[in-house]
């Protein structure tokens, strides 16, 4: 799907409260090897997270090289080292998923993974891209925002927009909560706590 369809296909989602304030993003550098890019969510003209292709590349290079050193599995044409290598292959995989570095292709292949999965799906997801975007979602209603976890674990772009989301809401959230960093967003509104 062409980007400018896909971008507004997903912002269509969008809450009445953040729709004019937050926007996805995607710009490719020329420059670049075969002209990579990034993807990326803005908050009131603040780039929240970031999902650059080459920052993710030699992230994964650098910590697959690292793990297959340690196993001593180096060589993937070797028969005695090929599983020992490709399960170093998945584990650098996951470790870069939950640390929520993904490339810009992955940030185009979410966006269109979001567009077919149900807000009870997208909510509990493991993919960063589709948890952030669910927060935003006005399918996650106001009586449900106060009831969603963030865990002390999660990805701090996470924490952001969602108390982004419960600033934008109205929505008072108790001071115990994890997420709670007073004053993040202040525009148009105060942050309200307990």
């Amino acid at each position: 799907m062409q980007w400018s369809k896909l971008k507004k296909s997903v912002e269509y989602f969008f809450a009445d409260s953040v729709k004019d304030r937050v926007e996805l993003r995607s710009t490719r550098y020329h420059r670049s090897y075969e002209h990579e890019g990034r993807g990326y969510i803005v908050v009131d003209n603040e780039e929240i997270i970031s999902f650059c292709s080459t920052t993710a590349w030699r992230q994964e290079r650098e910590l697959l090289r690292n793990l297959v050193e340690i196993s001593g599995n180096t060589d993937h044409r070797n028969p005695t080292q090929r599983d020992g290598y490709w399960q170093a292959v998945d584990q650098t995989m996951d470790i870069l998923s939950k640390q929520g570095i993904y490339t810009q292709y992955k940030f185009y292949d979410s966006l269109n993974e979001y567009l077919s999965t149900s807000i009870d799906d997208a909510v509990e997801s493991n993919n960063l891209i589709i948890r952030s975007i669910a927060i935003l979602d006005r399918r996650l209603g106001k009586r449900r925002i106060p009831q969603y976890r963030i865990a002390y674990t999660d990805h701090p772009a996470l924490k952001k927009l969602f108390e982004f989301r419960c600033m934008t809401e109205e929505i008072r959230i108790p001071s115990t909560h994890p997420t709670i960093q007073p004053k993040l967003f202040t525009r148009g509104a105060a942050t309200i706590l307990e």
